[in-house]
């Protein structure tokens, strides 16, 4: 499955937002996220990798991506707990993820916000 910040994903690739790739079955299971289950993040070029007409300028996909890892909600809260201050401040991050009982799009959403402040990688 494939989700997105933005609820459509060609404006995700065209924008340059974050997406992530996952095995539903795999990350949520008995209607619990697995939290050390890894998800791929990507985030595109945005603009900047296509043309006037929306023609990639990349001949392979895999060079039209700025953002391409494989992290758990594990490994993106220990980002976040290490700047939790800043992060929250810069995106208030601790007032919409539900960190008790975290969903896949608040895996997306904190991770989006990590990536904005300090980066995933």
């Amino acid at each position: 499955m494939k989700i997105g910040t933005d609820i459509n994903l060609s404006t995700c690739r065209a924008e340059g937002y974050l997406m992530m790739e996952f095995n539903k079955n795999k990350l949520i299971k008995k209607g619990k996220l697995v939290q050390d289950c890894d998800v791929n993040f990507k985030a595109t070029l945005g603009y900047l990798s296509h043309d006037e007409n929306g023609k990639p300028l990349y001949p392979s996909e895999s060079n039209n991506y700025q953002l391409n890892v494989s992290m758990c909600w594990n490994d993106v809260c220990e980002i976040y707990k290490d700047k939790k201050a800043a992060i929250d401040s810069f995106a208030e991050t601790d007032k919409h993820i539900n960190f008790d009982n975290p969903t896949e799009y608040d895996l997306l959403n904190l991770a989006s916000d990590v990536n904005s402040y300090c980066g995933l990688e």
